[in-house]
């Protein structure tokens, strides 16, 4: 009888160039199912989602409670987790529970021996310090677009416009953000600011939840200077 299996694949950015396509994983994990035998009956599947967002654990635990799979296969470990303390976490947790972990690069993750245990920590530490790496450039680099006044968005802070992909102050919404401040004054919500902003013969973005985001700032912020165009 076919052990059952459970498959999880994920990429932390939506882009086919940033990382290993769900793809190419999920035929990796086919692959490595049919070689070893194992009953692939669901693959877990989490797209543009954070390696240290501990909250996915929860769909893989329904996907292996809902199929009594005793078998998880992953790519990478780095694609089950990028945070070192929940990966060990998990993993014991499995592993106490008698759930079996392979990688298909590499074969069952083993956890029974001090040196299995510590290397198996090692690459998730790893792990952890690339992504910590990567954040911090991103940050970095998103810092400098900012001050710069670059594009550093697919779509500008409210007030701005993109402008020969230079940030640019945008006439129309920098006039709404001083009439936002003062119908926050009022005790405006976003309902009634959008209206407000309608009889002005404002022409620009005014959603619901844009302005009950600015409504919200505004609350604890000095009024927006009015900019030139």
């Amino acid at each position: 009888m076919l052990c059952k299996a459970v498959g999880y694949i994920r990429r932390s950015k939506k882009s086919e160039a940033a990382t290993v396509s769900l793809q190419e994983q999920r035929q990796q994990i086919e692959h490595y199912c049919a070689t070893h035998d194992f009953e692939l009956v669901s693959v877990v599947s989490h797209d543009g989602v954070s390696g240290t967002k501990r909250e996915r654990f929860k769909d893989i635990e329904v996907a292996l409670a809902l199929s009594h799979a005793t078998v998880l296969v992953i790519y990478n470990l780095d694609r089950l987790a990028r945070d070192g303390d929940g990966l060990m976490g998990y993993l014991k947790l499995l592993h106490r529970r008698g759930t079996n972990v392979h990688e298909t690069s590499s074969g069952r993750i083993n956890l029974d021996k001090a040196l299995e245990r510590f290397t198996v920590s090692v690459r998730g530490a790893v792990d952890e310090m690339y992504a910590g790496i990567i954040s911090e450039k991103t940050k970095d680099a998103l810092r400098y677009k900012r001050e710069h006044k670059q594009r550093y968005t697919n779509l500008p802070p409210f007030g701005s416009a993109y402008r020969d992909g230079l940030l640019v102050a945008h006439p129309e919404e920098q006039r709404a953000l001083s009439l936002l401040s003062h119908y926050q004054a009022l005790g405006l919500g976003a309902r009634r600011a959008q209206k407000a902003l309608q009889k002005t013969g404002y022409q620009g973005r005014m959603g619901i939840s844009t302005l009950h985001r600015l409504l919200h700032t505004l609350q604890n912020s000095p009024p927006y200077p009015q900019k030139g165009g």
